[in-house]
């Protein structure tokens, strides 16, 4: 998250071309708290590992503080693994802590540079706390699933969410790719399958 009195400063570019300038609405109101998609974003193109930097929508804003929720990412090589636990009949992931650590590194120093051309401060809130989002795979197809979404050796146990996607989906947000995945498996599912499995 940044925070930032009301300033306007060039950020070196995420991109060969563009540059950032912050510019807060003149009365210094950020608006009201948003969610939903990335407003604004930029790669950078000449960064070690690829990464991406985006607006993620207002947090809740307090009065004299504007500010900005901003979020990084990335693709790093795939480094956890599941394995089965009978004795608790679950699933256990085992993630290095250190996997994405480079990573890291290179979005905190980016979002760094806008939070002081912006003459604000960087809250790294993964610092506190770890997170990730749009978590995929689990049940990759070719390996658990058909490309349908058809569980291998179970008739009639269809798998149609992101576990299915066996990795990235470019860095972005799987929303889209998920729901075309199911919707084109549903349609193979009921042309082929009904009547036929259910």
């Amino acid at each position: 998250m940044l925070e930032s009195p009301h300033a306007r400063a060039h950020v070196p570019p995420l991109d060969p071309h563009p540059h950032l300038h912050p510019r807060p609405h003149p009365t210094g109101d950020a608006g009201i708290q948003q969610g939903g998609p990335a407003c604004v974003g930029g790669r950078d193109p000449s960064s070690a590992i690829p990464l991406t930097v985006v607006h993620a929508g207002s947090p809740i804003q307090q009065a004299g503080v504007t500010a900005l929720t901003v979020v990084g990412f990335g693709i790093v090589d795939g480094a956890g693994t599941w394995a089965y636990d009978a004795s608790t009949d679950d699933a256990v992931l085992t993630w290095p802590t250190d996997a994405d650590a480079a990573l890291q590194a290179l979005i905190a120093a980016r979002m760094q540079d806008i939070a002081t051309a912006g003459g604000g401060i960087m809250i790294d809130t993964n610092a506190q706390a770890p997170s990730t989002w749009h978590s995929l795979g689990g049940v990759p197809m070719g390996d658990a699933v058909d490309l349908t979404g058809r569980v291998l050796g179970h008739k009639g146990l269809y798998v149609l969410d992101g576990a299915r996607i066996p990795g990235s989906t470019g860095a972005c947000n799987p929303s889209m790719t998920i729901a075309a995945l199911a919707e084109h498996s549903m349609r193979t599912i009921v042309q082929q399958d009904l009547g036929r499995v259910f």
